[in-house]
């Protein structure tokens, strides 16, 4: 239990507010960028106090972590601690906590602990099961933790801070849902991480925006998490002031995380892209850098039908992009037949899709694309017709897992309407996902086998495309890189194939022959494995970390590093 105000005001009245953000990720998972969402927070809250406050921040990826942070707030007390939860890191989680409570802590001297991000925002009462004293701050949490401050100080009660979940007598308080206007937010993010990036190699993570100009597909949990806002642009300042502290430490690329980078096709928004164009031109000149970047977008902002002269100004701003380093545009592609397209609500067409790729390669501008292959009531002639698209669009170059199938999150509309149908089969809070069964029995076995197949080596190879994905902009990627690129494109294709010939031979074919179609997949997949162990032999991956022949020893037994 906590209380509504804090009673340790007079102890921290006349001293600095001093706050830990700490980000708990996924022992699966690397770390390829900066850590954008604490670094956020602290960029905001050392804007909006100054001095007042002292945050900093620190990360949790495996176990071997969490000593260290423990022993940190042990030597410097902290009177917040507010932890992002990713998804994916909830075993990490309960050893912090278990660490966390262990710790024998002065009279009043107790942090406030808050969990932030979208496990707690979707799953608030488990957060709290796990930690009742804590505070669960739901979406956006600049202006809450704003607040939370002023709480720590005596300034405010609990229940009047929006966006909070928290326990007060055994009972659970929510209180009201606000989402910031991204006007009020103009202090740039922190740059905590950066030396991360500058130590590996890669790009470093900007936001220029926050939600989708579109906000209904059936899938997609951004206007939830956003209390119902779609898109909002932060101010060209605050975005040129941010890139420019990254640029000041010695970035080179970046990364535009939006959900949605443009915003839209109406002049207002293109203007701003203009003016952003401007500033990234500036510091570049300024700078004498080679800036480049990548930037999220929907194939109908790119391209719109009936729309000639819209299309006309597109194809010039991204022109004028590309001439400020705009080397790669992610892609929401997602399906690529009709039916489906309209179960996701995508709201675009086919034509539009296959008109943003034309255009985006006519630019000779690079691309990552999106693809959900598996839903809910996918049928076979569905697959089929999404793999020959992606074959025909050539997509295997854009996306190396073409087998994804639907994530089905709290919070967005298809998982509203699977249980309303009774087809949630179960959940797993770390994941922020549901369960479901598939409504076509043959498509069902071709996505378990599909599944049980790939889970073999799917950690080699995102190993590998974690590589891959260091530089967007083609001038800056050595070898390894590009070889990585390679790997991984082979294996997306042999998983490509092994759905094709499933899919054509499901239905009729006999055991024996799913079998067979199966076991020469493994022994492409095998070979594939045997080669990048012999470029490790070679020197062609550095590996210094090791992460490569890990993955290697436990893909299986057959691939021997005696050499190594």
């Amino acid at each position: 239990m906590i209380v509504l105000q804090n009673n340790n005001a007079q102890l921290v009245a006349n001293r600095n507010i001093k706050i830990l953000l700490v980000s708990v990720g996924s022992p699966t998972h690397y770390a390829l960028w900066n850590e954008l969402s604490c670094e956020t927070l602290a960029g905001d809250l050392r804007g909006f106090f100054g001095n007042e406050v002292e945050v900093s921040i620190r990360r949790i990826n495996k176990e071997e972590d969490i000593p260290d942070i423990l022993e940190y707030f042990k030597e410097n007390p902290q009177d917040i601690i507010g932890l992002s939860i990713q998804p994916g890191s909830l075993t990490l989680l309960d050893l912090f906590i278990k660490g966390y409570n262990s710790i024998e802590f002065m009279d009043d001297d107790n942090p406030l602990i808050v969990f932030g991000n979208q496990i707690p925002t979707y799953f608030p009462n488990e957060m709290l099961k796990k930690m009742p004293e804590g505070v669960i701050v739901r979406g956006e949490g600049e202006e809450s933790l704003r607040e939370l401050v002023e709480f720590v100080k005596g300034n405010r009660n609990l229940k009047d801070i929006p966006n909070l979940v928290y326990k007060n007598n055994d009972k659970i308080i929510y209180t009201e849902l606000e989402t910031p206007n991204l006007k009020n937010l103009s202090f740039p993010p922190g740059t905590d991480t950066i030396h991360e990036i500058l130590k590996h190699g890669g790009n470093a993570m900007v936001q220029a925006s926050r939600g989708c100009p579109w906000g209904a597909c059936a899938y997609c949990t951004r206007k939830s998490f956003r209390h119902g806002k779609k898109w909002e642009g932060f101010s060209v300042e605050r975005v040129m002031e941010n890139i420019m502290n990254l640029v000041n430490l010695g970035i080179t690329e970046i990364e535009f995380c939006d959900d949605e980078f443009i915003g839209g096709r109406d002049p207002k928004q293109l203007q701003r892209i203009e003016d952003m164009a401007d500033g990234l031109e500036n510091i570049r000149k300024e700078n004498d850098v080679n800036l480049t970047f990548r930037i999220f977008s929907r194939p109908d902002i790119i391209y719109k039908e009936n729309d000639a002269e819209g299309n006309t100004k597109m194809r010039s701003l991204l022109l004028r992009l590309k001439g400020v380093g705009l080397v790669k545009v992610y892609l929401g592609i997602e399906a690529g037949c009709k039916s489906q397209m309209k179960r996701f609500m995508r709201g675009m067409t086919l034509k539009e899709i296959r008109c943003a790729l034309k255009t985006l390669k006519e630019f000779n501008i690079d691309i990552d694309a999106g693809f959900i292959m598996f839903d809910p009531e996918l049928t076979l002639e569905e697959m089929m017709k999404n793999i020959i698209f992606f074959r025909k669009e050539n997509l295997i170059h854009y996306n190396q897992w073409p087998f994804r199938p639907l994530v089905l999150n709290e919070g967005s509309f298809i998982k509203e309407k699977l249980d309303k149908e009774g087809n949630i089969k179960g959940k797993d809070i770390d994941f922020i996902k549901y369960f479901y069964e598939f409504k076509d029995e043959n498509v069902a076995k071709i996505a378990k086998i599909l599944d049980e197949e790939s889970r073999l080596s799917r950690s080699l190879f995102y190993a590998l495309k974690t590589i891959s994905k260091r530089y967007f902009d083609h001038c800056k990627k050595d070898e390894e890189t590009i070889l990585a690129q390679r790997y991984v494109e082979e294996a997306g294709s042999i998983y490509l194939d092994l759905m094709e010939k499933l899919c054509i031979n499901i239905r009729t074919a006999s055991d024996e022959r799913i079998r067979e179609i199966i076991n020469n997949t493994r022994m492409h997949v095998n070979k594939l494995a045997y080669r990048v162990a012999g470029d490790i032999v070679m020197g062609n991956f550095k590996d210094m970390d090791g992460r490569l022949k890990n993955e290697l020893k436990n893909y299986g037994t057959k691939i021997h590093l005696n050499d190594m």
